[in-house]
């Protein structure tokens, strides 16, 4: 009863991170996808609101990377523990 208690919480836990790690990336593929529509519409991307952006989609990045680290973690702790 302990195993399944402990593989509910891990799957309740690894469906959350990945939720937000979903979101996060959809955001940031978005953000992307907006400064492409601008540079194939012929606007110039060189200013201070496009580094912005993809800085912003950057840190997204980043942060879903990580989340992935912790589904990672929480894998390697449940199949240690």
């Amino acid at each position: 009863m302990v195993f399944v208690k402990r593989d509910s919480e891990f799957l309740r836990e690894a469906r959350y991170v990945a939720g937000h790690t979903r979101q996060s990336v959809r955001h940031a593929l978005w953000r992307v996808e907006q400064l492409l529509s601008k540079l194939e519409g012929g606007e110039p991307l060189n200013n201070s609101s496009t580094a912005m952006q993809l800085s912003e989609a950057r840190e997204e990045l980043r942060r879903a990377l990580r989340s992935f680290g912790r589904i990672e973690k929480l894998y390697e702790d449940d199949s240690h523990g």
